[in-house]
Parts: structure tokens; sequence; C-alpha cells
């Protein structure tokens, strides 16, 4: 699957837009568990924390450099697509 069939994916996919919504890079001070790829986000290695409110619920996500980097090409960016599918949407 080429890049252009992955944004027209992720286009399709996208969910609702968020009433608040947040996103900063923070500096790990413990081990956490990246919401896409589920692999250790290390103390002291760099990621990506996005919390907002989705439908009247409110949510937080922290994903991998990797991961960030890969979802910041999609149409729309973090505030109009489902967070923890990253897998699902390049399958």
């Amino acid at each position: 699957m080429n890049i252009e069939d992955l944004k027209a994916k992720a286009m399709s996919d996208m969910s609702e837009i968020p009433s608040c919504f947040t996103q900063v890079n923070r500096k790990a001070r413990k081990d956490h568990k990246c919401c896409e790829c589920f692999e250790t986000i290390q103390k002291g290695e760099t990621y990506s924390y996005t919390s907002g409110v989705w439908d009247g619920t409110g949510q937080s996500f922290k994903q991998c450099t990797n991961c960030h980097e890969i979802i910041v090409i999609f149409p729309g960016g973090f505030t109009t697509r489902f967070f923890a599918d990253l897998v699902a949407l390049i399958s």
C-alpha cells in the first residue's frame, strides 16, 4: 500500500473532532507503553502525549516517536483520527 492509499484510508476512517485537545512532547520519567505499536517507551525517551475529550469522554494517549512521526503524515493529523489504531490503518 502506497502513501496515497494510506491517506485515503485515513480519511475514510476519521472520527469526530474533539471538543478540547492538547498534544505535547514529554520526556518519560518511567516506562510507558505506546498505544499504537505497544512497544515500551523507555524512561528518558521522548514521546508524544495527547489528551482530549471525544464524545464527552476524556482520553489520553502516549505514542513513541516512530509512531508519532507516521501519524502526522495523515490528513487531519491527531484531531480527526482514532487513536490506538495505527496497525489497523496501515494493514
